[in-house]
């Protein structure tokens, strides 16, 4: 399932999940829910994906003195940093701030640094994971997110979170794993469960959930996200025209939405309705110009086309947006290679057998630490 954004201003990267709780949301109590309403209540996490407690700030203080940044405000963040560059707390809160400004780079820069200062905190693991699920980073989200693990074993968090990443990358058994960890080490946590009601969700004929969901539809305010669910759903199973047709409905509903775009240029690209993919990925990309996976994929159907030049710049992109996945190496190097610029094509295959070979073993390392559980 693709990144669903949260349908915010059009510029603002696309989220993946509904992990932003504060640790409080652990201990909560809930009410246990029928089957229905709670896979209406997962979509609703998924919707309301990345909210304002997912990054951790100060609470707002009393307005400052005219001309004087607010304590909460970049500049007075920065300022903080500044002042104080071993102030790991400092450089988080900074971090934050400028994630939620869509200033990724520079949030992770901070991130970064502060994880040389303090390494063993896991609440800064949590945060830049969440800024590389956030902006499509999928490996390395996994990273910071298993690195969260290390210094906080059986956080439930840390599990959930992780799932969102695996669940994002279609490896859903391991996902499911996860997401089911989340759900026994607390069971008052009610975001695994429901995300559990989703992933069994898809295991349904789409005309089995249509019927499910319809009833439901009518009486929600903003029902995108069940078509948005459908659609993924009837994609699954090759029904491409209702797919589409449930596509379209989101669009209709969120026309500044990155994710439907997205989503329906992805159909686009399954039913092999390749010139209508294409027009609708680049229409997305115009929204959120970060994605890695949206870029990779307009750089394949240019590729398809024979256009490697055009390809080039997308790939080019994604790399920048996700440095770690090694097929984008190797797509671009194949791009090179059809227009002659053999030196650069070397050096993305070189970067490619790299990170395959450091890739297969961070995902052995994954599996050996799953195998006993």
């Amino acid at each position: 399932m693709a990144g669903k954004s949260t349908g915010r201003a059009g510029g603002e990267a696309p989220s993946t999940s509904a992990a932003g709780k504060s640790d409080g949301s652990l201990r909560q109590k809930v009410s246990r829910i029928p089957l229905l309403i709670g896979l209406m209540a997962a979509l609703g996490a998924v919707y309301f994906a990345l909210p304002d407690s997912w990054f951790v700030v100060d609470e707002p203080p009393a307005r400052p003195p005219a001309g004087q940044p607010a304590p909460t405000s970049l500049e007075s963040l920065r300022q903080k940093v500044e002042s104080a560059p071993t102030d790991a707390a400092a450089r988080i809160r900074y971090a934050n701030a400028l994630g939620r400004e869509n200033r990724g780079k520079e949030a992770e820069a901070e991130f970064l640094a502060a994880s040389r200062l303090t390494p063993d905190d896991p609440l800064l693991w949590y945060n830049l994971g969440t800024l590389y699920l956030n902006t499509e980073q999928h490996p390395r989200a996994e990273k910071a997110f298993l690195r969260q693990l290390e210094f906080a074993p059986g956080d439930p968090q840390a599990h959930y979170s992780l799932g969102l990443v695996l669940e994002a990358q279609s490896r859903l058994r391991e996902a499911e794993t996860q997401f089911q960890l989340a759900a026994d080490l607390a069971p008052d946590y009610p975001e695994p469960r429901l995300w559990l009601v989703i992933l069994h969700a898809y295991r349904k004929p789409p005309q089995q959930l249509e019927a499910e969901l319809k009833p439901l539809i009518d009486k929600v305010p903003q029902p995108d996200v069940a078509y948005y669910l459908l659609a993924r759903a009837f994609m699954r199973h090759q029904q491409y025209d209702q797919a589409i047709a449930y596509a379209e409905k989101t669009i209709q509903l969120r026309p500044g939405d990155f994710a439907y775009w997205h989503s329906l240029g992805q159909i686009y690209q399954r039913a092999r309705r390749r010139d209508d993919a294409l027009r609708t990925l680049l229409r997305a990309l115009e929204i959120y110009d970060r994605s890695a996976v949206a870029h990779v994929e307009v750089g394949l159907l240019y590729r398809m086309a024979g256009k490697h030049r055009e390809a080039i710049p997308h790939f080019e992109k994604a790399i920048s947006a996700d440095p770690e996945e090694e097929r984008t190496h190797n797509y671009l190097a194949s791009a090179y290679r059809a227009v002659g610029e053999m030196e650069k094509a070397r050096e993305h295959e070189k970067i490619f057998r790299k990170l395959s070979i450091t890739g297969e073993r961070r995902r052995a390392k994954f599996r050996q630490r799953q195998a006993p559980l």
